[in-house]
């Protein structure tokens, strides 16, 4: 399973993980370019020495894209991203991110 989480791969050996997310657009509020996206992961069933393990790993993510302008499509995006884990091999993490992308037309 591909879960796009931002810290955690949630692959492991026998690591069963389920996903929930939540968007919003708020073009619906007359701000358009302005997203809200909310994601829980889950993975348990992590088969290791000590037995099987778990983790969890939650995003919270606003991001923004310019509509017009010399800017247009650049996109800047804060997240803040949380992983809680049982494994000894990974420690939990905080992180606070600032993504910036702009598309450049190549061909």
């Amino acid at each position: 399973m591909l879960t796009f989480s931002t810290i955690g791969k949630f692959q492991r050996a026998g690591e069963r993980t389920w996903q929930v997310r939540y968007g919003y657009d708020f073009a619906r509020l007359g701000v358009p370019g302005l997203n809200f996206l909310a994601m829980y992961e889950s993975g348990s069933n992590i088969q290791t020495s000590d037995g099987d393990k778990k983790e969890w790993e939650r995003n919270v993510t606003l991001s923004y894209v310019v509509q017009s302008g010399p800017a247009k499509n650049l996109s800047v995006a804060l997240r803040h991203a949380q992983l809680r884990t049982e494994l000894a091999s990974q420690r939990d993490a905080d992180e606070h991110r600032i993504i910036v992308s702009y598309p450049i037309n190549i061909f």
